[in-house]
Order: C-alpha cells, then sequence, then structure tokens
C-alpha cells in the first residue's frame, strides 16, 4: 500500500503543469448578508421598593450582656439596577446593582455585580428571569443595642451573594412593572462585652419583596420577536434574514454540515470533502470534466474526455481499439469513434507519440487479411497526418490475423479482431509502469 501511494505521488508530481488556477468559491449567502440586530449598550433599567425581613442570630456567652436591645428585623428596602446587552447572545446579561434596606437601629448599603437570565416567552408581554451576583454589604448603626456595655468589636461590612428571581409585566413596547424576590446573604457580627459576659449579635441575610418599573431600550418586539421565522427569538439570532425553510443551528444561521460555504437548504451534496471548491449546489468542482474533482486534480486543463490517471492527468501510456464492419478499412467506415478528440489531444500534448497497428479477423486467405489490416492502419496514419500532426510521431503497423486479441472461434469474436489499435506514449516516461486504461 506504501509503495503504491508514493507511485501515485511521482506520477502525480511529474504530471503537474504550471498553469493551475486558484479555484474561486461560489456560495449562496447563507447569513443574509450577515444583518445582525444592534442593541443599545444599557439593556434595562429598574427601580424597586419593597419590604425587607432580616434573618439575625444572636449568642451569649457566660450568661450574656444584659440590656442588649433585639436587632430590629423589619425594614424597607430599595434597589437600582442597570443591564447591560452582551451583544446579541442573551442567555446571560452582566449587570449592576446598588441596593439600600433600612430597618429601625441600622441601615445596610450593597454594591454588586451579576449576570441575569431571561426566559423568552410566546407572550411578550412577560418575561420572567434570574439572577445572580457579588458585592460588598455595608453597615451602618443608627443606634447602640447597648447603652450599659461597650462594643468590644464590631465588624460593619462583609462580602455579599444576592439571588434574585423576578416577572416584568410589559405595560407597553419598553415600560414594565417588575415584581420580585431578592435575597443577600452577609456575615455582620457585632461582639459586646462586660463583667466577663460576651453577647455576639450577627447580621445573616434578609430576604426582601419587591415591586417597582423597569424600562428596557430596545423594547420587547425587536427583541422577542422572530422575524425570520427560523424558531430562534430575536434576542438569540445572529442571522435575522435566514432563508425560509432553512435548518438552522442554535444561533439562528443557516447549518453548513459540510462546512463548503453552501447553506443545507441549497446543498445537493451534503458530505462535500473538506476543503473541496464546489459550485452553487454544494457540488465540488471538476473543471475540466474529467471525472476527478478540483480537489484532488493535479492537471485541472485536461482535455474533454481523455483517459485520466487517479490524479487527473493523462497516463503516459493508453490505447483503444476502433472496429471496423468486414473488408472496411476507411476511417469514416469504422463503427466507432475514440471519447475524445485525438487531433486536439496531439496538438495540445506533443510530447505523445501514435503506434497505430492494424488487424483482422481469420475469414479470408491470410494473404489478403494481411492487405485489409495494412489498409486500415494506413488509412489512421494518413488522417492523422493530414490533420497537422507530424509524421515522425506515428509508427505504422499490421498484422493481418496474427497476433489477435480475441480467437476467432464466433462472430463476436471476429468482429473484435477487425480493428486497429492504437496506443499513445511518451518516450521519455517509459520507466514509469502505469495500468493501462
Amino acid at each position: 500500500m506504501l509503495k503504491k501511494l508514493i507511485a501515485l505521488s511521482i506520477i502525480c508530481s511529474l504530471s503537474l503543469q504550471a498553469n493551475i488556477n486558484d479555484e474561486k468559491r461560489i456560495s449562496y449567502d447563507q447569513l443574509g448578508e450577515k444583518t445582525h440586530t444592534i442593541l443599545p449598550v444599557v439593556d434595562t433599567l429598574s427601580l424597586k421598593l419593597g419590604y425587607s425581613n432580616a434573618f439575625t442570630n444572636r449568642t451569649d456567652d457566660n450568661g450574656g450582656v444584659a440590656n442588649i436591645n433585639e436587632l430590629d428585623t423589619n425594614g424597607y428596602n430599595f434597589a437600582l439596577r442597570t443591564v447591560f446587552n452582551n451583544g446579541n447572545e442573551a442567555l446571560f446579561k452582566p449587570y449592576i446593582d446598588f441596593s439600600s434596606t433600612i430597618y429601625d437601629d441600622r441601615n445596610f448599603y450593597i454594591p454588586s455585580l451579576g449576570l441575569r437570565h431571561d426566559f423568552s416567552l410566546e407572550k411578550k408581554w412577560i418575561e420572567p428571569y434570574l439572577s445572580a451576583g457579588a458585592g460588598v454589604a455595608f453597615m451602618n448603626r443608627k443606634t447602640s443595642p447597648v447603652t450599659t456595655a461597650e462594643a468590644l468589636d464590631e465588624r460593619t461590612y462583609s462580602t455579599n451573594l444576592t439571588l434574585e428571581g423576578g416577572v416584568d409585566f410589559y405595560l407597553d413596547e419598553n415600560w414594565a412593572i417588575d415584581l420580585s424576590l431578592r435575597y443577600d446573604t452577609y456575615n455582620i457580627e457585632t461582639v459586646i462585652g462586660g463583667y466577663y459576659k460576651l453577647t455576639t449579635l450577627e447580621d445573616q441575610s434578609a430576604l426582601n419583596a419587591m415591586v417597582g418599573l423597569a424600562y428596557r431600550f430596545a423594547g420587547t418586539t425587536s427583541r422577542d420577536g422572530d422575524d425570520d421565522s427560523d424558531g430562534v427569538l430575536n434576542s438569540r439570532d445572529y442571522c435575522i434574514n435566514t432563508p425560509e425553510g432553512s435548518q438552522v443551528d442554535s444561533f439562528g444561521c443557516s447549518r453548513d454540515d459540510d462546512l463548503d460555504g453552501v447553506i443545507n437548504l441549497y446543498d445537493e451534496c451534503k458530505q462535500t470533502i473538506a476543503g473541496a471548491p464546489v459550485d452553487e449546489k454544494g457540488c465540488a468542482t471538476d473543471r475540466d470534466n474529467d471525472g476527478i474533482i478540483t480537489l484532488y486534480d493535479r492537471c485541472p486543463g485536461t482535455l474533454a474526455n481523455a483517459p485520466v490517471t487517479e490524479c487527473g492527468c493523462v497516463p503516459y501510456k493508453f490505447d483503444f481499439a476502433l472496429n471496423y464492419d468486414y473488408n472496411k478499412f476507411k476511417i469514416e467506415e469504422m463503427l466507432q469513434v475514440p471519447k475524445f478528440n485525438t487531433i486536439d489531444f496531439l496538438h495540445q500534448y506533443p510530447e505523445y507519440k501514435v503506434r497505430i497497428t492494424g488487424f483482422a479477423d481469420a475469414k479470408g486467405s491470410s494473404k489478403n487479411n494481411e492487405k485489409i489490416s495494412r489498409m486500415r492502419a494506413y488509412a489512421t496514419r494518413n488522417y492523422l497526418i493530414n490533420q497537422g500532426i507530424d509524421k515522425s510521431r506515428v509508427q505504422v503497423h499490421f498484422r493481418g490475423d496474427k497476433e489477435a486479441l480475441f480467437d476467432n472461434l464466433t462472430d463476436e469474436h471476429r468482429a473484435k479482431n477487425r480493428n486497429v489499435f492504437v496506443e499513445f506514449y511518451r518516450e521519455d516516461k517509459q520507466i514509469i509502469k502505469l495500468k493501462e486504461r
């Protein structure tokens, strides 16, 4: 197998012509000129107010400090959030947020960053969402929890994680009522001591029920519609002018499974070899129609219908037989003609020579058979010379009924023996043995 591949490589290299032209790929514009939805930088701006319930904990060591005021757990919250567009892919959108929670005895201020995911529904007037973020919670104590002891240690800030789920109810193209539940988790401790007694007050988290207004700058129609009816909403559609009926991927772009530049909708050859130039139907091109696709054709200018090797080049030796009826010898009396134009071939490839051998069947005398085979061979030779082929390139032989290609026992075999056997060859490449076609 290795020797065969090496030989084929040598043959193709020796046959390589210098005038090979680059193929220009022809394909349909599968992306509809790649028209993308241009979205503003800011997707949504919202302002919400609501009720806040704090989750706290108190720990007393050695009985704890007396006269400690319990932490207030009921308050109210407001939050301002800006959500940004992440290109056209709306799976996750970044946001910045500032939240303030106010209780009777302390306040919390929480700046944070996070990601939001919108769930697009068929009904455009409603849109659920989930978000998650991280930031820092700062506490400002308005009143001391105790007047009879000092605070030994008070940490006024902590990292904060935020989870929020909500629903936007759209009043029109841009404005929506925003309902949500928000959960902030942090860890802020105040340690109070006196007379070997300690009390630790801990703020752990808060749950906020909120309502407010949201403004979507892009509008719901342009984002949540499906303008090209490909099953992918505009908010996730990178190719909004997809041809009708085309298979699309998760980004809304027409599929091209064999990556030949022609989408499946128009591709009649859906398993094109990678890298092969294709026509407008998605099929690998064969520029000279020799049966070898352009990708593998080392000689793309081969004469039409001329025999070629596996690399698309004319072999250094090939032959064919042309038959006659009984006792016929003129060129116009041949029963068939070559599949390719032999005159054009010899003009295009002057390095090739021709060997013509005449044959006859076994009917009649051997002398007459030798004569008819000679006439057949010279008629073919004279035709080539009259067409401008130098006579030095043409050899003539005749064998009569000798050296017949087939036995002469049947009419079919005798008909095949009435022929001229024509061989094309290159003397400079005789050392290369090729399979004769």
